[in-house]
């Protein structure tokens, strides 16, 4: 599968939250099904200069991106580019309830 960037939208977006943090993220979803169909996204929250974790990004790579082969399509970065887990698929929704109400930010993070 061959992915023609434009058949597709994408939408990026930088937001706050009360925390301190702020997140971004990206969607590319494909509008010529009936469904819209999300084909691949990024979700990134960035933590305050205090936490020893800088990020946590949760990533859909597109079809064929070499972490399929590696059963990672769906994968989180917690706080370093080259170190990734495997995870169970989250929806967007899913994520974007995560960053806004249920990721806990300890006072005193253990290192």
């Amino acid at each position: 599968m061959n992915i023609d960037i434009q058949n597709y939208v994408m939408l990026s977006i930088q937001l706050f939250n009360c925390d301190g943090c702020w997140f971004d993220f990206a969607i590319l979803v494909n509008e010529n099904f009936k469904e819209p169909e999300i084909i691949g996204f990024n979700f990134e929250i960035r933590f305050m200069d205090s936490n020893p974790t800088k990020f946590l990004r949760f990533d859909l790579n597109l079809p064929e991106h070499n972490n399929e082969d590696k059963g990672k399509r769906f994968h989180i970065h917690p706080g370093n580019d080259d170190f990734m887990i495997h995870a169970s698929p989250m929806s967007p929704l899913e994520i974007l309830h995560l960053f806004l109400y249920d990721l806990k930010i300890p006072e005193r993070p253990r290192s």
